[in-house]
């Protein structure tokens, strides 16, 4: 087990859906950011094979999705909040929200997803540990700058004091 500054490797499940293979990309970026941060214990996981024992299992919830349409996620996720989770008790869970998005869909509601989630693990009283990640476009660019420098504010909260009391 790897340790971090806390003194031990906290369980993390990066939870994603992917259409198109972008919202992937982004996810194992930031698994590959929390290992290298110290937690080894990290899992990368598609909605479609997840479970909701998968999430009460986890010390720590990143949660990941595109926006399609007019703020819309992507429809595995809307099926996975529907149908698997609907109900779900995250109840100081700490978790972490990243939205991918392009403004050719609907400008008003680009990266809408990160909202849409945020209110979701909010709503089931989950903690977010920091402000969503929000990527425009695609994500390739900004893989070694913006998501390595939003896991290192992650990695900074999972580091602190106060994660040893919600978890």
């Amino acid at each position: 087990m790897t340790e971090t500054h806390t003194g031990r490797s906290l369980k993390i499940l990066v939870l994603y859906a992917t259409t198109g293979g972008n919202t992937a990309l982004v996810a194992e970026a930031i698994a590959g950011n929390l290992r290298r941060g110290g937690h080894g214990d990290t899992t990368v996981q598609r909605v479609e094979q997840t479970t909701v024992g998968d999430i009460e299992a986890c010390e720590v919830l990143v949660w990941g999705s595109p926006t399609y349409g007019h703020g819309q996620l992507d429809p595995r996720a809307i099926a996975f909040v529907q149908k698997v989770v609907r109900g779900i008790d995250l109840r100081g869970k700490p978790c972490a929200v990243f939205g991918l998005g392009d403004p050719k869909y609907d400008r008003d509601h680009n990266i809408e997803s990160a909202v849409i989630l945020t209110d979701f693990v909010e709503g089931h009283g989950g903690v977010s540990l920091i402000p969503p990640l929000k990527i425009n476009r695609t994500p390739v660019p900004v893989l070694q700058t913006l998501v390595a420098d939003w896991c290192a504010g992650l990695l900074e909260k999972l580091a602190g004091d106060d994660i040893q009391t919600l978890t």
